[in-house]
């Protein structure tokens, strides 16, 4: 969720220092926009986020959602703000705002909420390897890998292919 602090603090670091393993091809990451979690309900920005990513900008957009919680809180949910935002990053605009308020962007979001209600997601981060929930923590109820954890935990499934 793009209102939720620790899903910041998820980005600024753990998923920042896996940008490597990203881009060697060996960790794909999957975003799955929520919108109830968090400080306040954030349909507007994850409606952001997929519209950047429609145009190919959705890590992007993601960096700056992140960068917004902290300094609009939940105006950061405003769509002029947003389309402001998107065409700042270069976007289209009227594309942007097109898929902003479609249904097909609306039935995306409701199937990451039918996704996370399947998984029992009860907050964010929630992360996933290879269909196994590993964060916040584990099937047993012991805490999810740290950062040097998760990475081993990556390169022991690289090294068995």
């Amino acid at each position: 969720s793009f209102s939720c602090s620790a899903c910041r603090s998820y980005h600024e670091g753990a998923f920042k220092q896996l940008q490597d393993k990203i881009e060697a091809g060996h960790l794909k990451f999957v975003y799955i926009p929520l919108t109830t979690y968090g400080s306040f309900e954030s349909s507007g920005m994850a409606r952001g986020a997929i519209c950047a990513g429609m145009q190919g900008k959705f890590w992007e957009m993601h960096d700056v959602l992140f960068d917004w919680q902290g300094r609009y809180g939940q105006n950061s949910n405003n769509q002029a703000r947003l389309a402001a935002g998107a065409e700042l990053l270069g976007l289209n605009k009227d594309e942007f705002n097109a898929c902003f308020n479609s249904s097909e962007t609306t039935a995306l979001i409701d199937r990451a909420a039918s996704l996370a209600k399947e998984r029992v997601v009860a907050a964010t981060p929630t992360v996933y390897m290879d269909g196994a929930k590993i964060y916040p923590d584990l099937p047993d109820g012991s805490d999810g890998p740290n950062l040097n954890q998760l990475r081993g935990m990556i390169e022991a499934k690289v090294g068995a292919k």
